[in-house]
């Protein structure tokens, strides 16, 4: 599934944050531990972040794929994301349904704590 660059916000950090918001992964993602705040691991799936892409994918057919740069001035921000999504050797992927609001980019993983979305670690490919 296409996940538009307005429906996508890549948060800093360690780990990286990758954020879909509408995006079938929601299904396919686990539900955070509320008991414990443990963040879980999403074993079967995969991410390739690069400069222009950024890929989701498993288990299976499921998946996403979104821009990674929309323009020149953003070649080296998402160049830095893709060094930082390897050296991490995994991103937490945490996806929302509907459309993405900038109050749900400054929540981030506080998200995955409330029950409005479903992810966990995913690991890097490359």
């Amino acid at each position: 599934m296409f996940v538009s660059p307005e429906n996508r916000r890549f948060l800093p950090g360690v780990p990286p944050v990758l954020l879909p918001g509408g995006a079938a992964l929601r299904d396919v993602l686990a539900a955070p531990d509320g008991t414990g705040g443990r963040v879980p691991v999403c074993d079967g799936r995969s991410i390739a972040v690069m400069t222009t892409l950024c890929v989701v994918d498993g288990p299976g057919d499921a998946g996403s794929v979104t821009q990674a740069a929309l323009s020149e001035a953003e070649i080296g921000a998402a160049a830095g994301r893709a060094q930082a999504v390897r050296d991490a050797g995994r991103a937490l992927v945490v996806s929302l349904e509907g459309q993405l609001t900038e109050e749900h980019g400054r929540q981030g993983i506080a998200l995955l704590h409330d029950g409005r979305a479903r992810g966990g670690f995913v690991r890097a490919l490359g």
